[in-house]
C-alpha cells in the first residue's frame, strides 16, 4: 500500500517513472473561448484518425460565457473545428462527452432547450453525412460490400 501512495505522490509531483521517460507528452488543442472552453465533458470519442468532444463554456453561441460547443480534432493535434454552438435554444453546458451509435453521435446538456432544463441531442458523424471510400470501387473493378 505505502509503494502505491508513494507511486501517485511522485506522479503527482511531476516525477516522471522510467517507464514513461520514453514518451513526450503533446498539447494537440489550445481552446481560446470562442472555439470552446472547459472541455471537462467526458473523455474524447475517437472515429479514424479524428477526436470528437465537447466543451462546457465558449463557443459562438451568445450567453456571457459561451454554451459549449462540440468539436473534431486530428488525433495529430492542431486547430479544432467547432461542428456545433449551443445558443442556449439547442442546448447548453454540455457535461458529458459524445457517444458513437450507428454513425451518429449523443450527448446531453445541463442546461437550454425548450424547458431550459437540458437537451438530449444527436449529431450524424463526418463518416454518415460522407462516404466512406471516397474513390469508385466499380471502377477498380470490384462492387460495392458492407464495410
Amino acid at each position: 500500500m505505502k509503494r502505491q501512495c508513494l507511486a501517485v505522490l511522485l506522479f503527482v509531483a511531476g516525477a516522471v517513472s522510467p517507464a514513461f521517460a520514453q514518451y513526450t507528452f503533446n498539447t494537440l488543442v489550445n481552446f481560446n473561448y470562442s472555439n470552446g472552453q472547459n472541455p471537462w465533458s467526458g473523455g474524447l470519442t475517437l472515429m479514424g484518425s479524428t477526436l470528437y468532444g465537447t466543451t462546457g463554456l465558449g463557443g459562438n453561441g451568445g450567453g456571457p460565457y459561451g454554451y459549449g460547443t462540440v468539436f473534431s480534432v486530428p488525433i495529430t493535434g492542431g486547430a479544432p473545428t467547432t461542428l456545433v454552438n449551443f445558443n442556449a435554444s439547442n442546448g447548453a453546458y454540455p457535461e458529458s462527452g459524445l457517444t458513437l451509435v450507428g454513425g451518429t453521435f449523443y450527448s446531453t446538456t445541463g442546461g437550454g432547450g425548450a424547458n431550459g432544463d437540458g437537451t438530449v441531442f444527436s449529431l450524424p458523424s463526418v463518416a454518415a453525412r460522407s462516404p466512406l471510400w471516397p474513390i469508385s470501387m466499380a471502377a477498380m473493378g470490384a462492387r460495392s460490400a458492407a464495410v
